[in-house]
């Protein structure tokens, strides 16, 4: 399904209207809770964008997440704080013990130095292409590493 709002692309793919009747079918609350969570982590990010001025373009929800576009003259710093915005609102809800069990595993998911996620994005705003990959890089060495000594 496809739609405007104002000057914003809306497309909420079939996989999402899936994910969300399979949920409520099966009574599976913590997927809700999920897709609530990223919704408001997207939230987040939409409210530093109107605050610096800048504008949605495309709005995409999917069974993976919500995917924004947006157009905007950001300074780094702005940039680094719109990027940031979505982990701020997650990190308040664990602040206030609001569903800690999925905000601070999105919280830390969103911050990690990985790129593209909005951690990573941070790093490639201020460091070179080559830095970003590397930190991407032993970042994705070090999950895996901790993924195999755990079992």
């Amino acid at each position: 399904m496809v739609f405007t709002l104002g000057q914003c692309r809306c497309k909420i793919e079939f996989s999402f209207i899936l994910m969300l009747a399979l949920a409520l079918v099966s009574g599976i609350k913590s997927i809700l809770l999920v897709m609530l969570f990223a919704s408001l982590h997207e939230a987040g990010h939409l409210l530093l964008l109107y605050a610096f001025h800048g504008r949605a373009t495309a709005l995409t929800l999917a069974f993976y997440g919500i995917g924004l576009q947006h157009r905007a003259r950001f300074t780094k710093w702005q940039e680094a704080l719109f990027l940031l915005g979505g982990a701020a609102v997650n990190g308040l809800f664990v602040l206030l013990n609001v569903h800690r069990e999925i905000n601070l595993p999105l919280l830390l998911l969103n911050a990690l130095p990985l790129y593209p996620l909005d951690g990573g994005r941070v790093i490639a705003l201020f460091c070179s292409e080559r830095i970003t990959r590397a930190v991407s890089l032993l970042t994705l060495v070090l999950l895996i590493a901790y993924a195999v000594l755990q079992r």
